[in-house]
Formats: structure tokens, sequence, C-alpha cells
């Protein structure tokens, strides 16, 4: 199919219109299919589909700048109406024109489950696929064996081999929503005079660009060239080996300006019909819905210091921003629903999701993705609406019929805005004329506007009318449970249980209600701080004592950045600077309700007064934060949490308690002292030993 004139001249718009003649031609204008000419297209799809989107390391039609007609050529083609896609419906129906998903890309949790044959806990969009390699099935099985091992994860081959096979309609649409995730194209290298003096080249700058972003042996989407399997009529998937032989050439471009987005935004109004629609579409059912959330978040993990790249975050926006622009306070109303079910269906793996992302996010100012993403769901009553630093709409959320949403989504407004002022409290606001003073010890971690917009975001997500003092009421309870006092609080007029079923319903005859939901809650605090045998204690973010201390680092660190500023008030761009920070300081202080100057003097011995100041305007004195210190147990050794926070700089490590190196027991080597003179030492120690008896 691919040898057609249109394919070797490389046209676009031709190869467009060919293969829309060929669909309406011979699939679906016939009542009677040719295997000749669906089995040749069933064949040459995996390498259309790269033509079309490329794949993880070849640049396709949407990674490539195209003419206007052009783009219009390729949304007609990938149109749910074209007959392209109208194909790939009709030949869904036939199980003989399908593929098999390499085992290898798909993720770890994913294959143990295929391994143990335990397939009711394989995620959604994997649920109906999966089928038993007869190749490599045992004829004779004990049933009462094979039941107790699939209920289980323990290994087993007595049901064989699984494998995940997807007709044609569901390899295109998990292909698709599969480019997004892949690592951005390298531009081919352009030298210059410049690089050429630095040592540089274009392509390892892009390289260390992308050094940040997680890397996989296998891409999840990724399927590579099709061989046919003779013994059952199936394609092998895999798409990475050959590269075919007419790419279009051109100038690399971001895939969010092609027409991706513009194709994705029909597939979802079609696909997720929430507003049109109380059923899913037959034809995919929830297959599209379980496909992104799949590879768009179940699966997006980081370690510390990466990122993801901006066309995959903007896509997980985007796709979060669809549900949440049609009001969320219908889908609870109505359990239902198709908007209930896509709500529930992504409101759990998106807090995890997000957790990661706001934990592991390498420490640069587009750290404001993930809180502009954290801001789209915990804030719904703006329906979507594009994040700002400075809002002048005001919200009531509260009285608008929001708090049982809240009630609801309890991890996003705790454990997601702790993790968020953990990341928040080592911030250090410098700017400009600092990192030229300071230029041997300064490192990227981001800039003060950059730091500022992060903090604006989530002020204004927690700013609204009565949201906080909603939030200290869930706190309240939650701290009930960790205190065992629920009997105590029971008998109290302040009950927050009846005080939380009041704004919720308008009643407090809703408390049982609220109990059992925090204690649900609470339960899965405990399972986030370490699991069984351990306890969660509530922060202090909104109102329980002692107050949050990522929170009060944050203010402290906001004031010690306003003093600094102060000291040189002969600098124009200080003084701007300390106004900013003077206003972030009293938003974020009148947000979370903290009163009072306490948070700012020395309150343990962690603190020290190693730099107070008096201010003019209340002839208080404030005093720096002066970082933990590691390594002071355990012969110098660091812990797990030691070694996290001090990757986090949150604490530095101690020269005090350093174990000893080499033959010297007495005296201690340190590894801060000259290397030439630890190694003379030792070598002289060794002779004097000689000498004297030990």
């Amino acid at each position: 199919m691919d040898n057609q004139k249109v394919f070797q001249e490389r046209n676009v718009i031709g190869i467009c219109d060919h293969i829309l003649n060929y669909c309406e031609s011979y699939i679906n204008s016939t009542t009677t299919l040719s295997d000749h000419y669906v089995r040749s297209f069933h064949t040459f799809l995996p390498t259309l589909l790269v033509y079309i989107f490329g794949s993880p390391s070849i640049r396709g039609w949407i990674q490539t700048e195209t003419k206007i007609e052009q783009d219009e050529a390729i949304k007609n083609l990938l149109s749910v109406n074209g007959h392209f896609f109208q194909a790939l419906v009709k030949l869904s129906m036939f199980p003989e024109y399908s593929y098999d998903l390499v085992t290898e890309s798909l993720p770890a949790d994913v294959r143990q489950v295929l391994t143990t044959g335990a397939i009711h806990l394989l995620p959604r969009v994997y649920a109906n696929c999966s089928y038993l390699d007869a190749s490599k099935t045992i004829s004779s099985v004990n049933i009462r064996t094979t039941a107790t091992k699939q209920s289980t994860l323990l290994p087993t081959t007595i049901g064989g081999d699984r494998k995940i096979r997807f007709n044609m309609l569901q390899f295109y649409l998990y292909y698709f929503a599969s480019v997004p995730t892949w690592p951005p194209q390298v531009p081919p290298p352009q030298p210059s005079t410049m690089n050429l003096i630095r040592g540089t080249t274009p392509t390892s700058t892009a390289a260390n660009a992308n050094s940040l972003l997680p890397s996989k042996s296998f891409e999840y989407g990724t399927i590579r060239n099709t061989n046919i399997n003779a013994t059952n009529g199936s394609t092998n998937a895999t798409t990475n080996s050959t590269i075919p032989p007419y790419i279009i050439p051109g100038k690399l471009r971001a895939i969010t300006a092609s027409v991706y987005g513009a194709v994705f935004e029909e597939y979802f109004s079609r696909f997720i019909p929430i507003k049109t629609s109380d059923e899913f579409p037959r034809i995919v059912q929830t297959f599209f819905l379980d496909a992104c959330i799949e590879l768009w978040i179940r699966t997006t993990w980081l370690t510390s210091g990466q990122k993801l790249s901006m066309e995959h975050m903007q896509y997980i926006s985007t796709f979060v921003r669809n549900i949440v622009k049609h009001d969320l306070k219908l889908c609870l109303s109505n359990e239902t629903s198709l908007y209930h079910s896509v709500y529930t269906s992504v409101k759990d793996e998106l807090f995890f999701m997000l957790s990661r992302l706001a934990l592991n996010w390498s420490k640069n100012d587009d750290y404001l993705q993930v809180i502009e993403l954290w801001g789209i769901w915990a804030a719904p009553w703006r329906l979507g609406a594009a994040p700002r630093s400075s809002e002048t709409e005001e919200y009531t959320p509260i009285t608008h019929g929001w708090a049982i949403f809240i009630l609801d989504n309890i991890p996003f407004y705790f454990s997601m805005v702790d993790i968020i002022l953990q990341r928040t409290s080592t911030f250090e606001y410098k700017d400009s004329i600092q990192q030229a003073a300071h230029l041997s010890s300064y490192t990227d971690t981001g800039t003060i506007r950059g730091q500022l917009r992060i903090l604006y975001r989530l002020i204004n997500v927690l700013k609204e009318q009565d949201l906080v003092n909603f939030l200290a009421h869930i706190e309240k309870g939650l701290e009930s449970f960790q205190s065992n006092a629920i009997s105590i609080i029971a008998a109290n007029a302040n009950n927050p249980f009846k005080q939380i079923s009041t704004i919720c319903y308008g009643t407090d005859a809703m408390d049982g209600q609220i109990q059992e939901k925090l204690s649900k809650i609470y339960k899965l605090f405990v399972e986030l701080e370490g699991g069984f045998g351990n306890t969660w204690k509530p922060k202090g973010l909104y109102g329980t004592e002692p107050r949050s201390e990522n929170l009060l680092k944050t203010l402290n660190l906001l004031h010690n950045a306003i003093l600094a500023r102060q000291s040189t008030p002969n600098i124009p761009k200080s003084v701007h600077n300390a106004g900013q920070l003077k206003n972030a300081y009293d938003f974020l202080a009148t947000t979370f309700k903290v009163t009072g100057t306490n948070h700012l003097l020395v309150t343990n011995a962690n603190v020290t007064a190693t730099n107070a100041q008096t201010t003019t305007s209340n002839n208080l004195t404030f005093r720096k934060y002066e970082p933990k210190m590691a390594g002071l147990g355990r012969d110098g050794l660091l812990t797990k949490d030691e070694k996290l926070a001090i990757r986090d700089g949150t604490i530095v490590c101690s020269r005090d308690n350093i174990r000893a190196m080499g033959p010297r027991a007495k005296t201690y080597v340190r590894s801060y002292e000259d290397p030439c003179l630890v190694r003379w030492s030792i070598q002289l120690d060794e002779k004097l030993n000689n000498y004297v008896s030990l």
C-alpha cells in the first residue's frame, strides 16, 4: 500500500486523499470485504501512524512544520467522520485484524499481572483486551489450583503466557494517546562560532535539556513495525526498528503547534460526551478515557530532579480542564451519570500523579506547571479558567455549593498543599544582583519572579471566602482520629463533624456520614505516611496548633528576603522586589490566617540568632532560619530521610560526627581535609605504630 507514487513524492495532501479514497473504496463502501485489500491496510497501519505521528525516535508530520492546507488535510484524514476513522471502526468488529502489544512496552505492574494471570487487577484500558497465548499454554490444568493462583499475585505458568491484544480502532487510539508522552525530538545540529568557541553544539545542548526528562527503555505507547503471525492472524505490534522510507522533509516543531490539539478536542467531545450524552459511544466505550488516564496520568513517574516535557504537561492540563469546565458540582449530584463516571475514574489517579510531580519536579521556575495543574482541579469553581498571579475576580465556593466537592477531594487540599509548601520553604528569592555578587556559589534553583508566581498560584486557590475556615473544620475532624478523641468531640458543642455537615448539607444530621468519610481519609493519610503502625498528625495548615513548619518557614524566608533588600535602599530593583515580597508575605499570612510575629522568632535549637535584625516599624527582633544539621547520629551515617532532605536543600551535612577513615582509630580524618595531608598522615602513622605498643 505504501508503494504508491504519492508516498514516494512525500506529498502530504496526496497521501491523505489516497488513504481516504482507499478506505472508502475497499472498506467502507463494500458489503463484502476483500482480504487482500483489508490485510494490506491492516499491515500498513502501524507504518502510516509513524508517518503521521512519528515515534520516540522518528519525526512524523505533526513534529514537522507544514503548511495550512497540509494541516487541514491531516485533520480531515483523522476526523471521526472521515473514511479513515470509519474504516477503523468497521474493521474493529473483525478479531482477525488485531495487534498484540509487546509485553516489554507495558508498565511493570501490568507485566506482573499478566505473568500471574490475575487479570482482574489490570487497569481498565487493558481489562477486556488480554488473552492467553495458546502456543505457551499447558494442556492439562487444575482448575482449583488455577483459581487459587489467579486470586493472588503469585507467579505461575499454569495459565500460560497472557498478552494484550487491541483491535484496529483501539490500537489507533492507544497510539494517538501515547504521542505526547514521548521526549521531544532533538533538532539537527547547527554549529555556530560561539558553539565552537564554547565547545558545545545545539545537539548536545538539546540533549542536556532533555536529560531532565524521564527515560524509559520502552515507551508505553510505542508500537514497532509489524510482523504477521501466521498462526492466529494477528499482528505483533513492535514500532521502533526501522525508519519508514518516505518521511517528509522540513523544520522540527512542537506537537502543540500542530493539528494534534484540534484532533484531541474532537475525540474528547465525541468519546467522552459529558454534556451531550449519559452513555459512552458504543464503538469505543470507555477506551479513549482509559487510554488517556493510563498513558498520561497513572504511568507518569518522575525521579527526583526530573520533569515532564512541556508538551506532556500541556495535554494533561487540557485533558483535566476539559473535565473541570463542565461544572463538577453536577457530577456529584447524579452518581449514575457519565460525568460522575469520568470524575471518579480521574480523581484518585490525578492526586497520586500530582503528588509525584510536586515532590520530584526539578527546582526550576517551570514548577509553575505543576501548581497550575493542581489549581485546575483544586479550584473547579473557576471552570478551568487560565490562572494568573493577579486575580481580580472573587469567588465564594462555600456559599455556592462547592463544599461537598472539597470534602470529596480532601487530599488535594492537605497532602498536596503540604508538599507545595515544602517546596516553597526552599525558595531563595535571588535576583540578578545577588546572583552576580555570589556567582561562584550560585545554583539555578529559580528566579524571584518565577517563585513569586508559584506562591500566588497557591494563594489564589485558597484565598476564597470561607474556604480556609471550612478546611480548618476538616483538619480539626481529622485531628480527632489521631488523638482518639472521637467520643469527647462528639459531645462537644463545637463538634467539627456537625459543623461540616451543616456547611455541606444545611443540617447537622449528616455528621455520622461526615465522620465515616473523614475516617477513610485519615486511613489514607496513614498509608501515605508509611502504612500499618504509623500515625498521621495534622500539619497545622489551616488552624490546628502547632502551625505547619513548612508554612512558617516559607513566611520566614519571605521576611528575610525583604530585610535583605531593605538593607540596600539605594538600588531601585531591590526596593521594587522588596515591595513584591512584602505583598506576597501579607497575602500568604492572611490566606492561612497566620497572625502575630511569633513565627519569626527563634523557637527551637535548630534556629540560631546569627543575623538578628530590628524592624523600624514595630521594633521587634527577627532572626533567620538556619538549616538543620544531618549526620549527628549513627556515627555520621545519613538516614534515608536525611539524604532526601539534603537533596532538597532543607538540611546540610554536619562535619562534627564523621566516621574515622583509614587506620587512625583515635584521630578522625574528615572528608573536608586536604587529601595529600590525609595520605601522608596515614603513611606516617603506619611507621610510627611500629615503635609504639598499642
